[in-house]
């Protein structure tokens, strides 16, 4: 964070771009016009970088430990219902 906040900073000032631009080769004297865009033109570029990271983003595949407990549970309770239908008293329900 504290380095973003720097380069955001370092890209409004105009005698330090035109320093960089010099260092990098580029014979390039930047206005205050220029200069006052960049951390917009900044934020765009993390803003595409973020949706492009997020759409890679997927649900985790459950384990085989928490499917194979959800079946054990929906087979029991379907064994208990089995059984009070095929019960006599079925009817009047479970015995106090």
């Amino acid at each position: 964070m504290v380095i973003t906040m720097l380069a955001g900073g370092a890209a409004y000032d105009l005698i330090f771009m035109t320093r960089v631009a010099s260092l990098v080769g580029v014979d390039f004297h930047f206005t205050q016009d220029w200069t006052l865009r960049f951390p917009i033109y900044l934020t765009l570029v993390n803003g595409i970088a973020a949706f492009i990271l997020s759409i890679g983003l997927r649900e985790p595949v459950r384990s085989a430990f928490s499917s194979r407990s959800a079946a054990l549970t929906t087979e029991s309770s379907n064994c208990r219902r089995r059984a009070s239908e095929s019960s006599p008293q079925s009817s009047a329900g479970w015995a106090s």
